[in-house]
C-alpha cells in the first residue's frame, strides 16, 4: 500500500537542505545530542527554523507544538524517513475494544511516521475545537532520555487536518517513559 503525501513532504521537506545539515553540524560542534529534545531545541539552527515555520502571532502553546514538530521531523529525517502505512484492516484490529497484545514487547525503530487510512480516525486538539481527520503520527522512541534507567522514552505527535485547501495543520503531542517489556499492559490500558 502506498502512502499519501505526509506532513513532512507537504510542510517540512525544504528543511532537508536549508536546516537539517546545519543543525547536525552545530550539534556536533557543541557536543549536543539531538535525540534529547531539551538539547535539540536550544540549538541556534532550530530557533531559526522555528521562526521560519511559526506564524508571527502564534501563541506560546502553539510555538511549543511547532518545536515538537521540528523535533519529530528532524528525527524522522535523521533516522531514514521510515513511513508505515496502516491498512483499514490493521487499524480496525488495533482499535478493537478487546485486543490482547499478549507478551508483545516494544521494539520500534527510533523514528517513523505512521499514516492512518484516510478519514478513518478523527480527533480534536481541545474540547471546544472541531473534530479533524488524523493523517497519522510521528513516533520517536529513545532509551537515552530522560535517563537510561527510565526504560524507553516514547514521544508521539498526531497530525490533524492535513489537506490541500488548508495552509496549516493541527498537532497533539504525547510523551511517556515505559519499560519495553511492559508496553503490552500500557497499550491495553
Amino acid at each position: 500500500m502506498t502512502g499519501r503525501i505526509t506532513p513532512y513532504e507537504a510542510l517540512l521537506y525544504p528543511l532537508e537542505t536549508a536546516s537539517w545539515p546545519a543543525i547536525r553540524e552545530e550539534a556536533e560542534h557543541r557536543g549536543s545530542d539531538t535525540r534529547r529534545r531539551d538539547q535539540f531545541v536550544l540549538l541556534g539552527g532550530v530557533g531559526a527554523a522555528l521562526r521560519d515555520i511559526s506564524p508571527e502571532d502564534a501563541p506560546g502553546d502553539a510555538v511549543e507544538e511547532y518545536a515538537e514538530l521540528l523535533y519529530h521531523a528532524y528525527q524522522f529525517w535523521s533516522f531514514g524517513k521510515r513511513l508505515y502505512v496502516l491498512t483499514p484492516e490493521a487499524l480496525e484490529l488495533l482499535a478493537a475494544s478487546d485486543y490482547s497484545l499478549g507478551s508483545w514487547e516494544l521494539a520500534a525503530p527510533p523514528s517513523c511516521y505512521i499514516q492512518f487510512p484516510e478519514q478513518r480516525v478523527w480527533a480534536r486538539v481541545a474540547p471546544d475545537s472541531p473534530f479533524e481527520p488524523v493523517d497519522g503520527c510521528f513516533v520517536f522512541v529513545d532509551e537515552t532520555a530522560p535517563a537510561p534507567a527510565a526504560g524507553a522514552h516514547l514521544r508521539a505527535q498526531l497530525v490533524l487536518g492535513l489537506r490541500p485547501d488548508r495552509p496549516g495543520i493541527s498537532l497533539v503531542s504525547y510523551r511517556t517513559d515505559l519499560e519495553p517489556a511492559a508496553a503490552a499492559a500500557h497499550a491495553e490500558r
